[in-house]
């Protein structure tokens, strides 16, 4: 399977993936495999949910490199357009935010794995704030969003 193939009730299960980088394959749709277990030299992908500056939260997919203190080093969002780089241009527009709108925002994973340096003590909080935004990401509809202007004009 690739990420971009990746199911939101898959997400809602909290399931994790490695991610196997195949050279030549394309970055942003990685091949990967479900998986409970990682070593210190793997690439995971985890189940999250980003909490956004405005306040709301979208499901979301965090690329973290364990050579690498196990820092995220993507965040991939579902929109209306399928999963999307956080980081991609066209992001905003598909999430229908302006950056200020988004950022500062924190990720909570779903089910971060036991080893992780970066995550460490915090799993505990991570699995609760995912919990706690799974029963407004299972109701949410993923549409295109209406177009939103800066001006007001006034139709003459």
């Amino acid at each position: 399977m690739r990420l971009k193939e990746i199911p939101l009730s898959a997400v809602f299960e909290g399931t994790n993936w490695l991610i196997r980088r195949i050279q030549g394959e394309d970055r942003e749709n990685p091949v990967v495999d479900e998986t409970i277990q990682f070593a210190p030299s793997d690439e995971g992908l985890f189940s999250s949910v980003a909490y956004f500056a405005d306040g709301s939260k979208f499901p979301a997919l965090v690329v973290k490199v364990f050579e690498e203190e196990g820092g995220p080093s993507d965040t991939f969002v579902y929109t209306w357009l399928g999963w999307l780089n956080l980081m991609a241009p066209g992001f905003m527009r598909a999430a229908g935010k302006y950056s200020n709108e988004v950022f500062p925002m924190d990720v909570y994973l779903a089910n971060p794995w036991v080893e992780d340096r970066e995550i460490g003590d915090l799993a505990a909080p991570h699995r609760r704030k995912f919990r706690e935004a799974l029963p407004l990401l299972r109701t949410m509809k993923f549409e295109q969003p209406k177009p939103r202007s800066r001006y007001y004009l006034k139709p003459e």
